[in-house]
């Protein structure tokens, strides 16, 4: 189960187009995750590099889950 704070910053998230275009500018994996953790800052959560990428995996393998 995702923390709060990620499911807090997800919602954020979906509810602002400019930040998903944000969010999607990166090509790589650590400058999405930190471009990640910088947006949840500026939006007033507090998120570390290992919170985003444990919410990347699980949201990954449920959506591997999903098709098994």
């Amino acid at each position: 189960m995702p923390n709060a704070d990620v499911v807090k910053f997800r919602e954020i998230v979906f509810a602002d187009r400019s930040l998903q275009d944000r969010l999607r500018q990166p090509e790589e994996r650590a400058e999405f995750v930190d471009t990640a953790v910088r947006a949840a800052f500026e939006n007033g959560i507090s998120l570390t590099p290992d919170d985003i990428e444990n919410a990347l995996r699980n949201g990954r393998r449920e959506w591997i889950e999903r098709w098994i």
